[in-house]
Formats: structure tokens, sequence, C-alpha cells
């Protein structure tokens, strides 16, 4: 349905604008339209994320509860390295609760929060005794903050991650000579390990590949 006046009045996004669902990571606002739905006309907010080449619909009145936000700004991005050069959390307690920590530091979409849990997830990228689970918390938490900061400083996905990686590597990590632990990952493995939890925050309806999410 082509836009009117007063749906572009009520929109709080740029077309293009790069943004950030909690749920889901950093995305571009591509449009705010207008649907009959079971409940009457609504509005939507649509969010396009390239890496699954996918849409997700979002009612604008849910749109506090679903946590969407713009993208940081410098000054904010830049605290991300003060918070990981700083010494990580004690590994020791309750492993289930220091998971529940961390899904809920990832699913609060908040900056400084994700960067908490790159910095003390770092040791499972070098420690072959972690769980998977711990490992997937910690890909999926490098995932959302350097896509983020990849936007905020318009650097490429892989600059940002190896500035990261490197800041890490020389304040808390005692590498092998032969580095053989790999520090790497498949950030689609880490869209794959979080897909379960997004149920937690979003009942989605698959429709022609677009995502209705209902908060």
């Amino acid at each position: 349905m082509a836009k009117t006046g007063k749906i572009q009045k009520l929109c709080i996004f740029n077309t293009g604008e790069f943004v950030v669902l909690p749920a889901h990571g950093v995305g571009k606002f591509v449009d705010y339209v207008e649907l009959e739905t079971s409940a009457g006309l609504q509005y939507f907010y649509k969010i396009h994320f390239e890496k699954n080449k996918s849409d997700v619909l979002i009612p604008e009145s849910n749109l506090t509860n679903s946590g969407l936000r713009k993208i940081a700004s410098k000054e904010i991005a830049d605290k991300v390295f003060d918070v990981i050069v700083k010494a990580p959390r004690n590994q020791r307690g309750i492993w289930n609760k220091r998971m529940q920590e961390y899904d809920a530091k990832i699913y609060s979409g908040v900056l400084m929060n994700l960067a908490e849990v790159v910095r003390d997830g770092f040791i499972c990228s070098i420690d072959p005794n972690k769980s998977y689970t711990e490992r997937s918390k910690y890909k999926t938490a490098l995932d959302r903050v350097c896509s983020e900061l990849s936007v905020v400083f318009n650097e490429s996905y892989e600059d940002v991650e190896k500035r990261l990686l490197s800041v890490l590597k020389s304040k808390h990590a005692k590498l092998p000579e032969n580095d053989s632990f790999d520090l790497e990952f498949d950030a689609g493995d880490a869209s794959e390990d979080s897909r379960s939890l997004d149920e937690d925050f979003a009942i989605e309806e698959e429709k022609s590949n677009v995502k209705k999410v209902a908060f």
C-alpha cells in the first residue's frame, strides 16, 4: 500500500537506516506499512536482515516491547573497547545462572551488555573444555557487536572483528605459540544457535518470507 502523509509523519526511522532489533541483531529499516489484520488496520515497521535474507514486521503497538532502536552513536561505540579491556567476571558459580545472565544481556540489545558477554565469554574461544552452549553465546554476542560497530565506524565486519580480537587476545589470552585455537566463526552459526531463544521474545508467523512479530 502506498504511504500517506500520515504514515510518513508517524514513522520514527528513515528509510534505509540501520537499526538494532535485540532478538535478531542489526538490520535495515526499509518501510513503514499499514496492513489489514484480524484486529483491524495496523501499522508495521518492516526491517530487512541481509545476512538471513529475511524481513521482520514489527507492529507499531509493540514497538517498545520489541526493543527496536537506532544504531549506537560513535561515542557509545568507542566505550566497547573500554569494556573489553577490563578484567572478565569470575567464571566460577552455577553454570545455568551464568548462561541465563548471558541471554539476558544478549537479548537486551544494549551494546555495552553485549560487549560484556564478549569479554567474559572470550575464554570460550581458547579453552577447548568450554561447552558448546557457552561458545554459541559468545559467538552470538561477538557477531552482534561486530555488526553494529562496522556500521558505526563505517568499517568492514572483518576489520572490526580483527580489532576486537586483537584487544581481547592482548589483554586476556595466553595463547600457545601456534595459536591452535580458532578464533573465527561463521556468523550464520551464531544465528542458528540463537534461533531457539528468539521464541522467548517473539512469536513469528512465516508468510512470503516476511515474519510478522508480535511481542
